[in-house]
């Protein structure tokens, strides 16, 4: 029997690497590297974890486009600004096999080009697939956050 629990053991420190990224703390640190990527304006970053993504909100469209259309489109958002700076707010993440699901709240802040800071808070959520060692996004949605009434 020890014979058996020392061959498992074994055979888990080998996939250790690969499943230590496959849990909720790579997930996290993939959307936060995703994050950080739009923050400082890395399109390289951005385009290694969202190109061929889905995205639905306030300011995209569902849409599927090729890897090198997707640059000349992250680059262009980023000709619009002077700054810009993405923080999460709240988030929540949840990871079943391979897909990893990030829900929650970010704060977007925003100057363009001669105009004055916006900063918003926006609801999102993403689904990852983990393949060949990374988190990759499938899927996108943010939109604004309701402003709360005043009675």
């Amino acid at each position: 029997m020890i014979r058996y629990v020392w061959w498992i053991a074994v055979l888990l420190l080998q996939v250790s690497p690969v499943l230590g990224e496959r849990n909720e703390s790579g997930l996290r640190a993939a959307e936060q590297r995703r994050l950080d990527g739009y923050s400082n304006g890395n399109v390289e970053e951005i385009l290694e974890i969202e190109c061929g993504a889905r995205g639905f909100g306030h300011s995209s469209s569902i849409r599927s486009v090729d890897c090198e259309t997707y640059r000349a489109m992250v680059s262009e958002f980023f000709g619009r600004f002077e700054e810009f700076d993405i923080v999460i707010d709240d988030a929540q993440y949840k990871v079943v096999g391979n897909v990893g699901l990030v829900a929650g709240k970010l704060v977007r802040t925003e100057k363009h080009h001669g105009k004055t800071s916006t900063t918003r808070l926006l609801r999102y959520t993403a689904t990852y697939y983990f393949e060949e060692g990374k988190w990759r996004m499938l899927q996108y949605h943010r939109s604004p956050m309701p402003q709360a009434s005043s009675q």
